[in-house]
């Protein structure tokens, strides 16, 4: 009895031996261990039946697995036995080898583990994209591109990954500097490595010190000198583990920003402690991390007509709390991304010996959709839910170059919040872009009901330029009133 056999050459040619017409009885796919054995052989099955031809069914069931993100994979050998079965046998296109090229200060095993893509493994091109998209997160990497390159012509199934980058700045300095007769020396610097010593690690050192004047009292007040000093590591040692270490002694917030502003009582807020997270990363777009932190907080130097004594000995104490964060990004980039979203969600619990006990929830989302002309579309939504106990330290604070554009730094807070934001932004320059923004957002307390008619709205224009100290925007809003925003930093 004659039997049909073909064999495929590294061509992908196919080189027909014999033929003839033979009912096909089952089907056996050999070689594939990413899919079941179970749904290969029935989708092969439907494929020839459909085709109506040996041939045409197994190029569709080459097509069909290449769509599955396997587009390496082929069928490189079948046969087709006297008793009607059709065995398939697949070279998969395993990754042989991961090559690192184009970098310069980043060292090469430090974007291998970054990227996770490990020698033995199936080239599969969702997480190609994953590893591509993880890389372009980093922040020092302008451009980054991965693709296969056949190890050997003659051998299907066998192939390099190739990871070709191209390295921008890491190390971003700002600094601005002023003297007055009434505070002295007044100012920001801040100092950041997004790849310290070529390990992709991230470190930062801030000071600050301002001065400002009340505008109902005429009061100067002399601003402490602040303090902050940060180190991250993702990854380390090619595990799925990162560590993160901050310390801090600060009034105030350290804000990225120059801006009009007005005195509130967030910017008396002492902070002085350290904070600690281990993470774990399921996939390159998906992560956990537990938090701890312990700090001692007051608002001992806030006037009298914004905080009373009683306020002040009511939060004054010690806050410690642990915590988990559910990290999920799928941007290409981290700054001005055009792709992609991320989210992420934070739940702290106050433990002892803290001196408030409280829980803390916060929700992050933000979405990215390309247009035409390189132009994108922004959309960010916020919401989150402190306990009755929190103190005015862990409640939210919202307003801002940050959150809510058009109003004055933390001008509205509360134990819930909500803003939503949404951005037009577009090339108007090399490294240069435009945007057009809407913020609204409100902080509300437990027993007083949000409304519409409490909802605040910011609307405005801006500029962000990519510069050799990073990336600086330039933003006016307006709300209850005009505000102009330049701060250090891309917008979220």
């Amino acid at each position: 009895m004659n039997v049909l056999r073909t064999a495929f050459v590294a061509t992908g040619l196919i080189l027909f031996l014999a033929a003839m017409a033979q009912p096909i009885t089952r089907t056996e796919v050999e070689g594939l261990t990413v899919i079941s054995a179970k749904t290969a052989n029935e989708r092969l099955m439907a494929e020839v039946n459909k085709a109506g031809d040996i041939v045409k069914g197994i190029q569709a069931f080459e097509a069909h697995l290449h769509g599955l993100g396997y587009p390496l994979m082929r069928v490189t050998d079948y046969d087709l036995s006297e008793d009607g079965v059709l065995r398939a046998k697949i070279a998969e296109g395993r990754i042989n080898f991961v090559e690192v090229v184009g970098n310069r200060r980043t060292r090469s095993d430090t974007l291998y583990y970054l990227a996770g893509l490990t020698p033995g493994e199936v080239y599969y091109a969702p997480k190609v994209e994953a590893a591509r998209r993880r890389l372009g997160r980093l922040g020092y990497l302008n451009d980054v591109k991965i693709g296969p390159v056949t190890d050997d012509e003659s051998k299907l199934g066998s192939v390099t990954a190739r990871i070709e980058v191209e390295e921008g700045r890491s190390q971003q300095v700002g600094l601005a500097l002023g003297y007055t007769q009434e505070a002295g020396l007044v100012g920001f610097v801040s100092a950041q490595d997004l790849n310290f010593a070529g390990l992709g690690h991230r470190a930062r050192l801030a000071w600050q010190r301002d001065s400002f004047r009340d505008i109902t009292t005429g009061q100067v007040f002399e601003g402490r000198s602040s303090y902050f000093a940060s180190y991250q590591a993702d990854r380390v040692m090619g595990s799925p583990f990162g560590i993160g270490v901050q310390g801090y002694d600060r009034t105030g917030q350290f804000y990225p920003t120059f801006s009009t502003i007005e005195t509130n009582l967030r910017r008396f807020e002492h902070r002085s402690g350290a904070g600690f997270w281990l993470g774990y990363e399921f996939t390159e777009s998906m992560g956990l991390r537990a938090l701890f932190r312990s700090d001692q907080v007051d608002f001992d130097d806030a006037p009298n007509h914004l905080i009373g004594p009683s306020g002040k000995a009511a939060n004054r104490g010690k806050v410690q709390t642990i915590g988990g964060e559910l990290i999920w990004d799928t941007r290409e980039k981290l700054n001005f991304p055009r792709t992609g979203f991320y989210f992420s969600f934070t739940a702290e619990n106050a433990v002892a010996p803290s001196d408030f006990r409280f829980n803390r929830f916060v929700a992050d989302f933000r979405y990215f959709m390309p247009v035409k002309d390189n132009s994108s579309l922004a959309f960010r939504a916020m919401a989150g839910v402190a306990g009755a106990n929190a103190p005015l330290s862990e409640q939210f604070w919202i307003g801002g170059y940050d959150s809510l554009r058009g109003y004055a730094q933390d001008e509205f807070f509360g134990q819930r919040m909500a803003v939503v934001s949404a951005e037009f932004r577009f090339p108007v320059w090399e490294d240069i872009q435009a945007s057009f923004f809407i913020d609204q957002g409100l902080a509300w307390n437990p027993g007083s009901r949000p409304t519409f008619s409490n909802l605040k709205t910011g609307v405005g224009v801006g500029l962000h330029f990519a510069s050799p100290i990073g990336p600086i925007k330039l933003e006016f809003a307006v709300g209850r009133k005009g505000h102009t925003y330049l701060s250090l930093g891309a917008s979220y």
